[in-house]
């Protein structure tokens, strides 16, 4: 219905122009037939919606209510908040997959290369191809541990005077250099909450204390 009503216009007018790498990938009606649904492109951009950015609070809803993302879109007050991040959907999409990918060196940077990735609970060892971007990757690595992780990256956007999101920091590098020591946070929650990546995902200590470590990562790099 949300579709049918155009209230995703704006998101295909993004995703499916000519240039868009993600042309024709995205399913915006029920049984599309796609392995990425407009309710997934949602959720990753809850992690980054500018609610979040009160105090006490953590996008876990990105997590656990994604079949509801379309009402929190419907929702006057939250709205704008997505319709900001408009400039930087594409970004944030191959956010996601560069966290996937770069998730096995992270944790063995985060490891000191002593662990072995899949031994950990939820994780499978699987050649398989990440559907947005077709990255081949090694692993299948539960929502639960990649969307904490990628919230915590919410430290890195701006506002300007229009009110449009933009990159205080290039993302990409950003958890190229840091990482491993995002993921040695994220696993620090993790085996609080007795290694259940599920949990992780709908726990907002997790999220507020990879928020933290980013913005202070960023602060000692624009500081120093």
């Amino acid at each position: 219905m949300s579709d049918f009503k155009g209230a995703f216009d704006w998101i295909s007018d993004i995703l499916e122009v000519p240039s868009s790498p993600f042309r024709g990938k995205v399913g915006y009606e029920e049984n599309a037939g796609k392995q990425i649904t407009v309710l997934d492109i949602l959720s990753l951009l809850t992690l980054f919606h500018p609610a979040y950015d009160e105090k006490r609070k953590a996008p876990t809803v990105a997590y656990s209510s994604k079949g509801r993302m379309d009402a929190r879109l419907n929702d006057p007050k939250l709205l704008p908040g997505y319709k900001a991040l408009a400039p930087l959907m594409q970004d944030i999409l191959n956010l996601h997959d560069t966290i996937y990918a770069g998730f096995e060196n992270a944790y063995k940077e985060a490891r000191d290369g002593k662990a072995k990735l899949g031994k950990r609970q939820g994780i499978e060892q699987k050649l398989h191809n990440l559907p947005l971007t077709g990255i081949e990757v090694n692993y299948v690595i539960p929502s639960g541990l990649i969307f904490p992780l990628l919230a915590s990256l919410r430290a890195l956007i701006g506002y300007d005077k229009t009110g449009n999101a933009y990159w205080k920091s290039d993302a990409v590098r950003f958890f190229e250099k840091y990482g491993g020591e995002l993921v040695a946070t994220l696993i620090e929650q993790l085996e609080m909450l007795g290694g259940n990546p599920q949990t992780a995902g709908k726990k907002k200590p997790v999220y507020t204390a990879l928020h933290d470590r980013a913005r202070l990562l960023l602060s000692d790099e624009m500081n120093s």
